[in-house]
This record gives C-alpha cells, sequence and structure tokens, in this order.
C-alpha cells in the first residue's frame, strides 16, 4: 500500500513540489559555483600577495642598489683625492678636491659616523700639508705627508663594512 495517493495528486500540489525541488537544487548549483568563485578569488588574492612581496623585495633590493652607488661615488672621490695627493706630492686643487668635499659632506647619510669622521681628519691632513708648503716648512709637510700616504692604505678597510655587496646590512638602534 502507498501512502501518496497519486491519483488524487493536484496539479497545484505538483507544482508547488516541483518548484520547491528546482529551488532547492538551482540553490545547490549557486551554492557550488560560489564556491568555485570562493577559491579562485583566494587563489587569486595568494598570488597578488606574492606578487606583492616580489614588487616589495624589488623594491629593496632597488634602494640597496641605489644606496650602494651613491656610496662608491663616495668611495672612487676618496681614492682620487689620494691618487692625486700621491702622485702629485699635493692635494689637488682641482675637481678631486672638490669632489671628496662633497663626498664628506655626504658621508654623514651614507655610512656610519666613524666613515665621515676619519674623512674629515684626512682632509684636514691635507689642508695642514697645504698649509706647510705655502708656508716653506717642508719638515712638517714632509710628516704630514707621510700621514697621508699611511692613510691612503686605509681607505678599502675603511669603506668595507657598507661596500660589501649580497650581505644584510647592520640594523640601525632604535634610540
Amino acid at each position: 500500500m502507498c501512502s501518496v495517493a497519486w491519483c488524487s495528486f493536484s496539479w497545484e500540489a505538483f507544482a508547488t513540489l516541483t518548484t520547491g525541488l528546482l529551488a532547492v537544487g538551482g540553490a545547490i548549483v549557486i551554492a557550488k559555483l560560489q564556491m568555485h568563485i570562493l577559491t579562485r578569488q583566494t587563489e587569486i588574492a595568494d598570488r597578488q600577495t606574492d606578487i606583492a612581496a616580489g614588487q616589495a623585495e624589488l623594491e629593496r633590493v632597488k634602494l640597496r642598489s641605489e644606496l650602494f652607488d651613491r656610496r662608491a661615488k663616495v668611495v672612487d672621490a676618496t681614492r682620487a683625492w689620494f691618487h692625486a695627493f700621491n702622485a702629485d706630492g699635493h692635494i689637488p686643487l682641482d675637481e678631486r678636491n672638490t669632489n671628496f668635499r662633497e663626498a664628506i659632506a655626504i658621508a654623514d647619510f651614507l655610512f656610519r659616523p666613524a666613515v665621515a669622521a676619519r674623512l674629515r681628519v684626512w682632509h684636514d691632513l691635507g689642508l695642514r700639508h697645504h698649509l706647510h708648503r705655502t708656508r716653506n716648512d717642508h719638515d712638517a709637510a714632509h710628516a704630514v705627508a707621510l700621514q697621508i700616504l699611511t692613510a691612503s692604505n686605509e681607505v678599502t678597510q675603511l669603506f668595507e663594512p657598507e661596500m660589501r655587496l649580497g650581505e644584510a646590512l647592520p640594523q640601525a638602534e632604535d634610540n
């Protein structure tokens, strides 16, 4: 015996039942589509996160490269100044001296404080040598020239920590 009397089933009841079943079926299909969309959105968001991380790393490397280039100009100006002094026996009175003074001025921003201080000491030695030469105090000028010659051998060692590529930069301490 059947509990549903199929013969007495009205068209209104059938339409209601069919509509309900179709609505439930449609809701299931829409839910599956929404889950698929949500999954794709999550994948896209993950990819965007990876791209943003890559862009941040690229920007960090770019900034580091620019910093290295600026530091290299200071090193080059310092070496040119020492080379001119060692070759000519006096401080250069041309763009090499100007470039060295400019390098000293920006060294405070590009290097640790000891570097800028050392560059100032070397520049002062050059000025003292120039002063002794103009006063014809050859013994004092020679003594200062020897100090400058010794200092010229310290250039690489002074700049070396900041000029190493591929290594992490020391972190500044927060006060």
